[in-house]
């Protein structure tokens, strides 16, 4: 077990057999990705599969010139390749935010998951509505006055909105039937899962 105050990684018997947990609850800093990465690929050589549980902030600003983005940006890509190249079933649950570079990481979309849930106050996007807005109002040189209100309604309504209308997740479930759900899915997980191409199949990445 390994696990911070807005980072963790278990293995636990769940819905009746042994998964490995990620949860998220923050930026996915540089140390968290490094450990992340070592955590898929324990699970990929045991062969057990991996459940992510991510509320990601949209955190581009975390990358910002003068901080230690370089390290940072060379964690998350070992751990989107680690997550990429899993061979075992992954399936990924939306509880929060779904924003910004930790959520490719953790198991998004665009990783090819076996199933991708949200729960229904999911919000999932490139970025957050209030960094959407931060990012409109420096680019146009605009104050935080002249800035329709409703717009950020609107932004809100998008995140929650576009992604189930267009398929991004699989389905909205209820906290309550999160069990259940991912206990579905790993049997069809199991059922329908196609051999590995190798035995050990372990990316290289150099940056």
């Amino acid at each position: 077990m390994v696990y911070t105050t807005k980072y963790s990684m278990v293995f636990n018997y769940s819905c009746s057999r042994l998964v490995g947990i990620l949860a998220s609850d923050g930026e996915l800093t540089a140390n968290a990705a490094t450990k992340g990465t070592h955590f898929v690929r324990l699970c990929t050589f045991r062969d057990i599969p991996i459940v992510f549980f991510q509320n990601t902030p949209s955190d581009l600003e975390y990358l910002a010139p003068g901080g230690n983005e370089g390290l940072t940006v060379k964690s998350r890509a070992q751990m989107m390749s680690a997550v990429a190249c899993a061979t075992v079933p992954k399936i990924t649950v939306v509880v929060g935010g779904g924003f910004g570079p930790s959520s490719f990481a953790m198991g998004g979309r665009a990783l090819q998951p076996n199933f991708l849930f949200s729960w229904p106050h999911a919000r999932q996007a490139i970025a957050s509505p209030d960094h959407q807005l931060q990012t409109m109002r420096q680019q146009q040189g605009l104050a935080e006055r002249d800035i329709d209100p409703a717009l950020l309604d609107r932004l809100e309504e998008e995140c929650a909105n576009h992604p189930p209308s267009n398929l991004v997740t699989d389905a909205v479930i209820l906290p309550h039937e999160t069990r259940q759900v991912l206990s579905q899915a790993l049997d069809i997980c199991t059922v329908y899962r196609q051999p590995p191409l190798s035995e050990h199949r372990l990316n290289v990445l150099r940056m």
